[in-house]
This record gives structure tokens, C-alpha cells and sequence, in this order.
């Protein structure tokens, strides 16, 4: 939550009744990628020159809030509608990430109320960023890197899935 101006941004939490792998859940989060624009980055964390000891998803969309200026556009960030689209990103993050198989766990970060301004590739739009971080938990085994390497591929197998590309803008749909 972040105060500001006499305004209060929240982010809301939904509760899901249907189970994770519905096909009315997951048709609902490819609706949210298409609308949203969402594509991904991934970016290794090493711990030394040799051992990788997670990745962080960045998982990138736009929610189009703009509000008219004078002669101009200006994106406003920090507003209900920003909040709104992070939870639906986070929805997203979320069942990309709910993962059958240990070791791995992630921790995704908190809203930051901020609009993120995208690489020249992706034309500079402004963005929601979420993003997360999937590590081995302390005293993994460093010869189980394994584990690593297969939640990764899952985690973009789920990407892959919805429909969700890897560092590019979304080819325009009907949506």
C-alpha cells in the first residue's frame, strides 16, 4: 500500500475457487497475457563464479492508464488501475510458479507502485513489472543442480503455455 496526495492504492486479492490447472483458469490467464501485453525476462542469480543458485521471472505488461495533459499523454503510475493489473500479473506469477517439485521456492516482490519504462525492442511502453525470485532453499545440495534446470524449463514450459513470449512485444491479437 502506498500513500500519496490523499490517495490510498491497494492491491486486491482474489480468491480462486476452481483448481489449478482448469481449463476455465487457464483460458482466464491467457485472457489477462493478451490484454496486458505480458512477456518475460529471466535472469540468473549467481552465488559464485560456478554456482547458480536461482533465477529471477520478471513478468512485464500494460495496463494503457494514460491521462490527458495539456497537449500530451502522461502515464500516471501508483493508481487503482495499476494496482489491478499488478494483481492480475500476480495471478499469473503465481500459477507459473506453484511448482509440484522441491526443492525450489520462489518469493514474488510486492507492488511498487511504479511504472517501469521497457528497452527500445519492447518501443519504450510503460510497463507493470512483477518480479520474482525461484531459489534452492539453504543446504541444497550443490550437485542437485539439476532440480534448477528443470523448474526453469517449467516455468517457461507455463509461459509457454499461455502464451506468454520471452522478451518481446506480444504479436497483436483480437484480444
Amino acid at each position: 500500500m502506498l500513500a500519496g496526495s490523499n490517495h490510498v492504492v491497494t492491491v486486491p486479492r482474489r480468491l480462486r475457487a476452481q483448481p489449478k490447472q482448469s481449463k476455465d483458469l487457464l483460458e482466464h490467464l491467457r485472457l489477462i497475457a493478451r490484454q496486458h501485453q505480458v512477456c518475460y525476462e529471466i535472469w540468473p542469480m549467481a552465488e559464485g563464479v560456478r554456482t547458480q543458485k536461482g533465477f529471477e521471472l520478471l513478468l512485464c505488461g500494460v495496463n494503457g492508464h494514460v491521462v490527458h495533459e495539456g497537449a500530451g499523454l502522461h502515464t500516471v503510475p501508483c493508481c487503482q488501475q495499476c494496482a489491478h493489473t499488478y494483481s492480475e500479473l500476480r495471478d499469473i506469477a503465481e500459477w507459473i510458479l506453484h511448482l509440484p517439485k522441491p526443492p525450489s521456492r520462489y518469493k514474488i516482490h510486492s507492488f511498487d507502485c511504479a511504472l517501469h519504462m521497457a528497452p527500445p525492442h519492447r518501443r519504450h511502453r510503460h510497463e507493470i513489472v512483477i518480479t520474482a525470485v525461484v531459489f534452492q532453499p539453504h543446504g541444497h545440495k550443490a550437485e542437485d543442480s539439476g532440480c534448477e534446470s528443470g523448474c526453469l524449463k517449467e516455468v517457461r514450459k507455463r509461459l509457454f503455455t499461455l502464451g506468454i513470449p520471452e522478451d518481446v512485444l506480444p504479436v497483436s491479437g483480437n484480444a
